[in-house]
């Protein structure tokens, strides 16, 4: 059967469907992003958002980009196949450069039908959680200087050299746009994380960045001549111990599975991989 009914998010009729997706609904109107429901009989399938650069930032600032979303885990695999093929060609039909989907890793089969529709493998990630109990020893010969928001372009350009070379196709993707960001997105973005510098005698060795509310830790780069000397460790100690301070009880973050050197310090540390996701892209060609 093919998916025949598609829901605006602005569709005064469709409550009931939209109710039925909240999580999704919710976050993308929190967010300012339009979207479209498709359903079988007022059932959802999956959503279509739409949303600007640099919201990803895998395109240069402004490009039209949108998320793919399949809402029920357990949809089979004919309804899927039948909704990734009707998603793309609505996406298609607008200026949206490129589309992305993101499944858990053992949805094979849900994988695979994007793929057969040009989707590749651009990200795939443990999501690791970290019960925050006590603090940590964190020592005393590295300062952790709070980035005022008139220094907040340095961070980024630091960020771009501290944060390169991992085997982390998402993340280097981002760093090619990451000195683009405009002025509006950085004050929200300082307005919702904690920005540090990390110094050692006065030499600025990295960075870290983490939001105190929700506990992700958001960024830890280490200037290439002084990584795998403890900088890194040090610096998720830190942060930890910020989020405890802030009654955050509990912190997550994302790491490529390929960044084994990274998986092991956040092992030693006490992170757990709770899930493993991957994402797929699929890029408009030109012509």
């Amino acid at each position: 059967m093919e998916v025949t009914e598609v829901y605006s998010h602005d569709d005064p009729n469709a409550s009931d469907v939209i109710a039925q997706v909240a999580n999704y609904a919710n976050h993308a109107r929190a967010m300012g992003l339009p979207f479209w429901i498709f359903a079988e009989e007022r059932k959802p399938i999956g959503m279509v958002v739409f949303g600007r650069e640099p919201i990803q930032l895998l395109a240069p600032v402004g490009t039209l980009m949108s998320f793919i979303l399949v809402a029920d885990p357990q949809t089979s695999r004919e309804k899927i196949r039948e909704f990734a093929s009707e998603a793309l060609d609505f996406v298609k039909r607008t200026k949206a450069q490129y589309a992305l989907a993101a499944f858990p890793h053992e949805r094979e089969e849900a994988i695979a039908e994007f793929e057969s529709l040009g989707f590749k493998e651009i990200d795939d990630c443990y999501e690791m959680i970290y019960k925050i109990d006590e603090p940590f020893e964190v020592s005393d010969k590295i300062q952790f200087n709070k980035v005022e928001r008139k220094e907040i372009q340095d961070f980024v350009r630091l960020a771009k050299e501290f944060l390169s070379g991992a085997p982390d196709t998402m993340l280097n993707n981002t760093l090619k746009f990451i000195l683009e960001l405009p002025d509006d997105f950085l004050d929200v973005y300082y307005k919702i994380e904690d920005f540090y510098f990390i110094k050692e005698e006065g030499k600025t060795v990295g960075i870290v960045n983490f939001d105190p509310r929700t506990g992700r830790i958001s960024n830890v780069g280490i200037s290439p001549e002084y990584r795998r000397k403890g900088y890194g460790e040090q610096a998720v100690r830190f942060a930890l111990n910020k989020l405890l301070q802030n009654n955050v009880k509990q912190a997550y973050l994302r790491v490529h599975v390929k960044n084994k050197a990274a998986i092991n310090l956040y092992k030693k540390i006490g992170f757990l991989p709770e899930a493993r996701i991957k994402t797929l892209i699929w890029r408009r060609t030109a012509g």
